[in-house]
């Protein structure tokens, strides 16, 4: 039987990129990962070029986990 682990997750993007859902939790069985589908798109107001998305993990007791910074080519 594995171990179920609950991590949540938020999502922040520069102005102009437009994250649908910014937030969300995870269910990670065990060591295997989790997965969310995140929709990423950019208004007008968006600057061109390399913009950086920014993913923050907490587990339920407020621990953070290593956050992860993305990449995504607005044009």
């Amino acid at each position: 039987m594995s171990v179920i682990h609950t991590v949540h997750w938020t999502a922040t993007a520069p102005d102009g990129v437009v994250l649908e859902p910014a937030s969300g939790t995870l269910k990670v069985h065990g060591t295997r990962g989790a997965a969310a589908k995140v929709t990423v798109r950019a208004t007008a107001g968006a600057a061109t070029g390399a913009q950086r998305i920014m993913l923050d993990f907490r587990l339920p007791d407020g621990t953070a986990l290593f956050p992860v910074r993305v990449e995504v080519a607005v044009s």
